[in-house]
């Protein structure tokens, strides 16, 4: 069994937020007890590593908070809250005449078995949604998809089939209409393989006619085999026909081969094109993060470390000792969580969740990681042979320096994780996010994740405040996916519910209050304006206290402005319900003033001051 972990707080001190942005180290109130993960129910769809222990690791460069002219709907809904083990799919599509397409694992049947589990899928023409999807597309039963639509408006899904073993495909000519069709044969098994491939991907290149295609093969911890002397091969496919057939069909890549990996990670991986120039990446705990470029349209691959992890490749269960001293080291890594984008200019550009691991026992075959770390790296070709940045970390609402959160849900990520990028016309670049934010409490005194999005407007020279793209703060929001085009407006998708973690477990579940839940999908819609550059982030509302806490009949409200101006002062209840809302007129400095709650019922209320774009949220508990 591992050893429960200390704080590696002072790992923080290592850490720096590149392109020319302050930091400040972040310190943890109080260590996260070590605790033990397990295997989700639908043990092919997940690669675990056992224990961990959790504390916080991270810089701090700012942060703001939605204004209100986020435009959010709800598009379906869905009880299988895993959608995915550790990177985001493409979910999301944005269109040239402002048409969307969403899809995601849907299922509304009995908790773990989900036997009506496949793709559901929504679709904007412009001005209204359609009603929400109550069964599945395919025919068969389905798990984790990828969406993309061709310029000549076809759209296409692919998820693994678990009732066939096989890539299940499903098209339409026309986005938002029709009758889909199942394919499950234009791409088969792979050679000599008597399993077959999960959780896939695809990406969109050529004249909008070429599909680029990547899957991992099963596993033999989910009841596959070795491949290519891998447990776990990224295999890559493709057509040049916009889907009909597949003419290069379960390709090994020389950058992936088994020096380099010995065992893949579910969804540890993303892929994008963009004309002839195809990028994937590919990541995971204890793994280099490796890109693999090909600017012939997927002929030819050269590959690029871009972090190395400090024992060399493959890594098969060593004790990370890096000095001979006999001692297990805690080393730097990948939460296996990434996002790679081709810019305008065919330049590749990574991103992925901060993760630290430590193995002090090379014959149990698991791994012990740090799910509290917390960080947000990316990295691009101009950047070299120079390692990855830290460029955005959670809120910190207080300003007190301390990332105050003691537990929290269970999603096998860091607490700063599921990248997700686009970009727009004029080359900008766009990442969403889900952060854990302390001052929330989902009722068990876990903290709620949020979404959030930042931007650069120099090619990743410099990068934005992280923004919270809702004002509702008393939910969990998770799994962000990111249309690619962004237009004057960004497009994201996401889960949300009020219980943090997914609880997709059959024993031992971290989450127990999440079993049988509906989680609601969101889409987004957010005015690119609003996510401001750094420099246009100036605020004067320094802090914001609220006491005594708990209160019964009287809270008091202190607010430091740096100077004299006009604050919204809102009181929500646990569920994001407005409960009331006034203007104040304060001078600069300190200032005090009550909050009537004797009329509140008994429970948890958020009280948020707005200043401009910065709001500052305090949790206030009403006996």
């Amino acid at each position: 069994m591992k050893k429960s972990l200390l704080m590696i707080g002072a790992l923080a001190a290592g850490l720096s937020v590149g392109a020319q942005q302050s930091a400040k180290v972040l310190k943890t109130a109080t260590p996260i007890p070590a605790v033990k993960y397990q295997a989700p129910s639908d043990i092919q769809f997940s690669q675990v590593y056992p224990q961990s222990n959790s504390t916080v690791t991270n810089t701090r460069h700012g942060n703001s908070t939605s204004t209100l002219s986020t435009n959010e709907a709800i598009v379906g809904s869905t009880k299988y809250p895993l959608q995915t083990n550790s990177s985001m799919p493409h979910r999301l599509w944005y269109n040239d005449d402002s048409t969307m397409s969403v899809v995601y694992t849907y299922a509304v049947g009995a908790w773990l078995t989900w036997s009506d589990r496949g793709t559901g899928y929504n679709y904007f023409d412009g001005s209204t949604w359609q009603v929400p999807s109550t069964q599945r597309i395919e025919n068969g039963r389905t798990g984790f998809p990828d969406l993309i639509v061709l310029d000549n408006g076809m759209e296409m899904t692919v998820a693994h089939n678990t009732a066939s073993s096989l890539m299940h495909f499903c098209s339409r000519a026309q986005k938002g209409i029709g009758l889909w069709t199942d394919y499950t044969s234009i791409l088969p098994n792979p050679p000599g393989f008597g399993f077959y491939c999960l959780w896939p991907r695809m990406a969109v290149g050529g004249n909008s006619d070429v599909i680029h295609h990547i899957a991992l093969t099963e596993p033999v911890a989910n009841g596959g085999a070795l491949y290519h002397g891998q447990d776990g091969c990224l295999l890559y496919s493709r057509s040049n026909d916009g889907g009909q057939t597949f003419a290069v069909q379960n390709q090994l890549l020389a950058p992936f081969d088994s020096t380099q990996i010995s065992k893949g990670n579910g969804d540890a991986y993303a892929i994008d094109a963009m004309n002839n120039t195809v990028a994937i990446v590919v990541g995971g705990f204890g793994e280099d993060v490796v890109l693999a470029k090909s600017i012939d349209g997927g002929v030819t691959w050269t590959k690029t470390i871009v972090q190395d992890f400090l024992i060399p490749a493959p890594f098969v269960d060593q004790v990370t000792d890096t000095n001979n001293d006999n001692i297990a080291d805690t080393l730097e890594t990948n939460d296996g969580s990434l996002s790679v984008l081709i810019d305008n200019s065919g330049q590749v550009h990574v991103w992925y969740g901060l993760m630290f691991v430590l193995n002090d026992d090379s014959t149990d075959g698991t791994l012990s990681y740090f799910p509290g770390t917390a960080a947000l790296m990316y990295w691009n070709e101009s950047m070299g042979t120079n390692p990855p940045e830290v460029i955005a970390v959670p809120e910190d609402p207080n300003n007190d320096g301390v990332l105050n959160v003691t537990a929290f849900g269970t999603y096998q990520v860091g607490l700063l994780s599921h990248p997700s990028s686009g970009i727009d016309a004029a080359g900008n670049l766009y990442v969403a996010f889900s952060a854990i934010l302390e001052g929330t409490d989902e009722g068990s005194g876990k903290s709620y994740r949020q979404v959030y999005m930042i931007k650069s407007t120099d090619n990743g020279a410099n990068w934005s405040l992280p923004f919270n793209i809702s004002p509702d703060v008393s939910a969990e929001k998770v799994y962000p996916t990111l249309a690619r085009n962004v237009g004057s407006v960004a497009h994201v998708c996401y889960t949300q519910d009020q219980v943090a973690g997914h609880g997709v477990f059959t024993a031992n579940n971290p989450d127990p209050d999440n079993v049988d839940n509906l989680h609601d999908i969101v889409c987004a819609s957010l005015p690119t304006t609003d996510i401001v550059s750094v420099n246009e982030q100036i605020t004067s509302l320094n802090s914001v206290e609220v006491y005594p806490n708990p209160a019964n009949t009287t809270a008091h409200v202190l607010v430091n402005l740096a100077k004299s101006l006009e604050v919204t002062v809102a009181v929500y209840n646990s569920t994001g319900q407005m409960v009331s809302s006034q203007m104040k007129n304060l001078p600069a400095g300190a200032t005090t003033f009550a909050v009537d709650v004797t009329n509140l019922a008994t429970g948890i209320y958020f009280i948020n001051v707005t200043e401009g774009t910065t709001t500052i949220s305090k949790k206030l508990i009403v006996e």
